[in-house]
This record gives C-alpha cells, structure tokens and sequence, in this order.
C-alpha cells in the first residue's frame, strides 16, 4: 500500500493491533505549506521560526512524538 508517510504513521500509532509495518524507504518526499498572503506581516517571522525549528531538530521531534 502506498500512502502518505505523515498519515500513516498517525493511524499506526493508533491502531497498534494492525499487521501492518512501514516500509523502510521512501518513494517520494513531498513537504507541507502553510499559506498566507505575500504581504502578510507574518511571512518572515514565520519562515524564520519554522527554519530555526528544522535546524535545531525540533520538528523530526515534535512528528516523532505525534507520530511513532
């Protein structure tokens, strides 16, 4: 079955009893967005504390948390 890493994680974290297991490789890496108007005041201190985020391992944390 091929199906978005992110959502499946989510339903097997919640539906342990499932025979089913993640595959160990990726097909295809797509990112998500958010989406805000280009003159939106919040753009740049959005993007900045979302890189900040990346760079310091928060986010693979916080999926990691949600997720596994």
């Amino acid at each position: 079955m091929i199906f978005d890493r992110p959502a499946i994680r989510y339903h097997l974290k919640n539906n342990p009893d499932l025979a089913l297991r993640l595959a160990p490789l990726t097909l295809s890496q797509e990112t998500y967005e958010f989406v805000i108007k280009p003159e939106s005041p919040l753009r740049t201190p959005m993007d900045v504390s979302i890189l900040k985020l990346q760079r310091q391992g928060k986010v693979e944390a916080i999926a990691k948390q949600l997720l596994d």
